[in-house]
């Protein structure tokens, strides 16, 4: 039922369809079905409404009769103390009796037990033959009563019919006023609500209106910290869509704190840090209760600070927040909760307050799906396999390469002679793949017996077999060939196209799909760590030095004794090429053996770095190809528009455009820019200051750009001296920067780019003087770009007028 139409029951009855489509926000087609319900009678352009009262508004809106809202007793407390919360009139039992359709003895006995209630509150629900009932005590109290009342009520029909018809009986559409405001409020912001709340909150509102202005209510503890929220000033628009706008701060807080206990928290709120520590916290207990780790923590942090955030104010002020599962949660869940319940031990110790359960119950469910997620990929890595050749390990790097391919799911530990087979370990793996026949002690591993070259067919048979062993059981993917002869009946084949051509190229696509995989390798960032720095006060040669330094790699079984031996040999061996500044040395070589078991997935490491530098040559190829044909095919087309919607106008293109006219000051530009990015990285360490990793993208862009324009003004020595001053702006200026992105330095992340350093720098520092300081600085720098524009066409006129004369 659309809640607008309430607006029309408050209109004079007889109304034009087009005024009331409009009212009710829909088509005249769509006004017309839903208005036929509440016609007296109807003509082409006219509608004559029925006269309504609250209770059949009521009836109309929730879909039930009176009679067949049967309230608990519950529910009768809740209506019976919002009735008197809402009303500016005197209240009798007779008024109550009337509403809830109950006997006198009924409702007294429901008052009785209402003033119980308030007893723990330290407030009163008093009568007197005058005024009739009244609620006396603290106003924050009361309002938070009617709060947590109106959130009960939500959760049945009949809780929501006595809501639906209490609001009508102030006004018919005093919810839909209520409702409208909040939304239209709400969505001028970027700000997220829980949606099932907000018909809560518009209720509480339309129930809240005859107090608000009248009786004032108390400033909340956390003031200070509700009135530099974003919040604060969505509740002042609020209060003032409603008609209040000479409110009272606390009016204004109490309303953010609602407000605040139903939206999600916000990372770019500075005053919300420490609860962002506390999800941290949170997180962290709960990996060592239940000995996960888990993968994904950034996302995760996330998640559990946007729950965390309205928990802890809806904590601290005791709002409900109803959970019609926690029954369920709590008995098939039983030990993730309870976990869960001693992981929020820091909000709790934070708040003061023990948790509800039912909120425990929510963050039960964010835990349970990442500790389901994080034992289906245990499971996955659990598929581990060997290799077995006749011959040993060399004749087994061909068979592992295709092996991998195929089941990127699986883990390859170790590569076997047949007769050595016996000494592996048989927890160290599950699957056996070999080229010679074998007979296998343990028969809980599979053996699988396949050619060292397999055809595509062989491939295709191999891989449905391990997927029914093992990856998925009870299914298996049909086969190239099996796809093949479902599809013949229904095809026709072109012309030199046979049977044999259509499977391979099938089969190729099928095993394509397998080859995808998400590289998982560690970013830069993650490796170099403060725990992952050795600084030393004793002077120290500069083996002792490589051996220091690689400490932390070895206690976290990263590397092995040998690796710091063939570090310090290679440099015996061929010099100290390792030397890149003053006191400064890069000493972490890969070796052959590192890239073949970590980073080619077994292939020769001499072929992987050519792989990857011709990678890398194929896309620098791509991107001056790309450029030219873009040069080629938008100039001539843009001349078009150049002589006649916007004369003199000029293509603007993305830097890339310079790089094919200097496709040698490109590469100079780019290794110089990143070498020094790199040097500074180095220097930031010595320095002890935020460490900015050099980006790839923003040193061969910038770099390359600032390489061909050096260039161009100063030959080779430009092309290095440009990129190299390029570098440092790009490498530097962001330290200056982060302190002034507010929020966006807990991701310790910034912006590589100069055009946004160097004005991010201006704003930023204009920011520190207020909103009115930072939108005059943007007008400004609007208006100076404008201006230049003007300034330099005017002078390219000049210089032309002169040549021609």
């Amino acid at each position: 039922m659309n809640y607008k139409i309430s607006y029309l029951l408050k209109t004079p009855r007889e109304i034009s369809l087009e005024r009331a489509a409009e009212i009710i926000e829909v088509n005249i087609d769509e006004a017309i079905n839903q208005l036929t319900p509440f016609a007296e009678y109807m003509d082409e352009t006219h509608i004559h409404l029925k006269k309504f009262r609250a209770i059949d508004w009521a009836e109309k809106y929730v879909n039930i009769t009176r009679f067949e809202a049967v309230y608990t007793e519950q529910e009768r407390r809740d209506l019976l103390y919002l009735m008197v919360y809402s009303n500016s009139i005197p209240i009798s039992v007779f008024h109550f009796q009337d509403f809830l359709q109950v006997s006198k003895g009924t409702v007294l006995s429901d008052i009785k037990k209402v003033r119980k209630e308030l007893e723990g509150e330290e407030c009163q629900l008093t009568y007197t033959r005058k005024a009739g009932f009244r609620l006396l005590g603290a106003e924050v109290i009361l309002r938070k009563e009617a709060k947590n009342r109106t959130a009960r009520l939500m959760q049945s029909l009949a809780g929501r019919f006595g809501l639906t018809y209490l609001t009508a009986m102030l006004s018919l559409d005093c919810y839909a006023k209520a409702r409208d405001l909040l939304d239209n409020t709400i969505s001028l912001s970027d700000l997220r609500f829980a949606p099932n709340r907000m018909d809560e909150l518009a209720y509480y509102l339309s129930l809240t209106t005859n107090r608000m202005g009248k009786i004032s209510v108390e400033k909340v503890k956390d003031a200070e910290l509700l009135a530099s929220l974003a919040i604060n000033d969505i509740s002042r628009q609020i209060l003032t869509g409603l008609g209040y706008s000479e409110h009272l701060e606390s009016e204004i807080l109490f309303l953010s704190l609602c407000l605040a206990s139903i939206v999600e928290g916000d990372i770019q709120e500075p005053a919300l840090d420490f609860l962002l520590e506390c999800s941290s916290e949170v997180i962290h207990r709960m990996e060592f209760l239940m000995a996960v780790e888990f993968d994904s923590f950034r996302e995760l942090l996330m998640n559990v600070f946007y729950h965390l955030v309205p928990a802890y104010f809806r904590i601290s002020y005791s709002f409900y927040l109803p959970n019609v599962m926690i029954d369920q949660i709590k008995h098939q869940y039983a030990s993730i909760y309870e976990m869960t319940r001693k992981a929020l031990r820091p909000l709790e110790k934070r708040i003061g307050k023990s948790i509800p359960e039912e909120e425990v119950g929510f963050f039960t469910i964010l835990f349970g799906g990442e500790i389901r997620k994080v034992d289906e990929e245990e499971r996955n890595r659990k598929i581990r396999a060997v290799i077995v050749c006749p011959s040993g390990i060399s004749s087994s790097l061909i068979l592992k390469s295709e092996l991998q391919q195929l089941f990127p799911m699986i883990l390859f530990t170790e590569t076997n002679s047949a007769d050595r087979l016996h000494e592996v370990d048989e927890t160290s793996y599950d699957i056996v793949f070999s080229t010679v026949p074998l007979t296998l002690t343990n028969k809980k591993k599979s053996l699988y017996v396949l050619q060292p070259i397999m055809t595509d067919l062989e491939k295709n048979q191999l891989i449905n077999q391990v997927q029914r062993d093992w990856l998925i059981p009870g299914f298996s993917m049909p086969s190239a060939q099996e796809l093949l002869a479902a599809l013949l009946p229904y095809i026709e084949l072109k012309e030199g196209v046979d049977e044999e051509k259509l499977y391979q190229v099938l089969n190729r696509k099928m095993n394509k799909l397998l080859e995808k995989k998400e590289d998982q390798r560690p970013m830069l960032s993650e490796l170099l760590t403060e725990e992952m720095i050795q600084l030393s006060d004793q002077p120290k040669n500069w083996q002792e030095a490589i051996t220091l330094a690689a400490q932390p790699l070895l206690l976290k079984n990263k590397i092995e004794e040998s690796y710091i031996k063939a570090m310090i040999e290679r440099v015996e061996q061929y010099g100290a090429f390792i030397h890149i500044g003053d006191h400064i040395a890069l000493a972490l070589l890969a070796g052959p053996g590192f890239v073949e078991r970590e980073l080619s997935n077994g292939d020769n490491a001499v072929i992987f770095a050519l792989i990857q530098a011709g990678t890398f040559t194929a896309g620098f190829v791509i991107v001056l190809q790309g450029v030219r044909m873009v040069l080629a095919e938008i100039v001539p087309a843009f001349q078009g528009i150049a002589k006649k919607l916007v004369p003199d106008s000029k293509p603007a293109l993305d830097v890339p455009i310079v790089f094919p006219y200097a496709p040698n000051a490109v590469l100079i530009g780019f290794f110089v820019s990143f070498f020094v990015g790199t040097l500074s990285m180095f220097a930031m360490i010595g320095l002890q200051t935020t460490v900015i990793i050099p980006g790839v993208v923003g040193h061969f862009f910038c770099g390359a750009a600032s390489g061909v324009f050096g260039n161009s003004t100063g030959g080779r020595r430009g092309a290095v001296l440009g990129s190299a001053f390029n570098s440092l702006l790009i490498s530097w200026l962001p330290l200056f920067i982060l302190p002034v992105l507010g929020d966006l330095k807990i991701a310790s992340s910034t912006f590589a780019d100069t055009d946004y350093l160097v004005p991010g720098l201006v704003l930023g520092k204009l920011g520190e003087y207020g909103q009115m300081a930072l939108t005059v600085g943007i007008i400004a720098f609007f208006l100076l770009v404008v201006l230049s524009s003007f300034l330099f066409a005017g002078k390219r006129t000049n210089i032309v007028s002169k040549e021609q004369n």
